[in-house]
């Protein structure tokens, strides 16, 4: 039997926690479980909430190595907020990399904090202000003044970067490639797609050379673009729920949609 590594954010884990939360077709059954079911393979689900595209990388580099599975579908992020900032003065390790997934939910998790977003939405100037408060519960109080002035203002500086002209988006495919080459060192197939991109879905429209990044064919545009093309915005919209997640007929369309790419990556 064939093995399948799905990785991703919540939308691949397969979570509801709004308006749709207690119905009859629950969420919960991801995208990977329908699959699993139309393909007889065995589907493994590595979404996780909230992950970031560094935590991808670290998730395929381990699968590759341990699970060597016949394809890794990856569900990555286009994100307007890629500057991360990483934990390294408390102990920290890989311990719980994969906790909080779907295949293991347990505790403990001593992963989930390692890696902290530094953005405020989408406002620029008004997030630049900001940026010595949101660090305040994620740089030590105990580090000295001097290096914690250095800090904050290497943030600014990043911060600012990365708002300007396209960055973000050329970081989250600088992540894609990185992970595609992950999965070429350790010659396992990956296929890459972006589920939603909040208001900048307009990366379809950059003048990016994805050149021979492994995705599914309705890449650049996110799956919600494409559903919105092909069942128009009122179909997409009534599965749309007040968590930003979906109902079980978009995690259908997605398995439509994706099942003869599996197929044929798979042979």
């Amino acid at each position: 039997m064939k093995t399948i590594a799905c990785l991703g954010t919540s939308h691949t884990y397969g979570v509801c926690k709004g308006t749709f939360a207690d119905n009859k077709l629950p969420i919960e059954q991801s995208y990977t479980t329908l699959l699993s079911e139309r393909l007889n393979a065995q589907v493994v689900n590595y979404g996780r909430s909230g992950v970031s595209n560094i935590q991808l990388i670290e998730m395929a580099e381990q699968v590759c190595k341990q699970d060597k599975p016949d394809l890794i579908i990856a569900e990555m992020r286009w994100t307007t907020h890629p500057l991360m900032l990483e934990k390294h003065l408390k102990s920290q390790d890989n311990v719980g990399l994969f906790t909080r997934t779907r295949e293991y939910d347990v505790a403990p998790d001593k992963y989930t904090g390692r890696y902290q977003e530094i953005h405020y939405g989408y406002s620029r100037d008004k997030n630049l202000n900001r940026l010595s408060d949101k660090l305040e519960g994620i740089v030590p109080k105990n580090m000295e003044e001097e290096f914690y002035r250095d800090v904050t203002g290497w943030v600014k500086i990043e911060f600012r970067h990365n708002i300007f002209h396209d960055q973000y988006k050329r970081q989250a495919l600088s992540n894609m490639f990185h992970l595609a080459h992950v999965c070429r060192t350790h010659d396992v197939p990956v296929k890459i797609f972006v589920w939603a991109a909040s208001n900048y879905n307009d990366v379809s429209e950059a003048n990016f050379d994805f050149m021979d990044l492994p995705t599914f064919s309705f890449f650049p545009k996110t799956f919600v673009e494409y559903a919105t093309e092909l069942k128009g915005k009122d179909w997409v919209e009534a599965q749309h729920c007040e968590c930003e997640h979906y109902q079980l007929p978009i995690q259908q369309l997605l398995v439509d949609t994706i099942e003869q790419e599996v197929v044929d990556a798979l042979r």
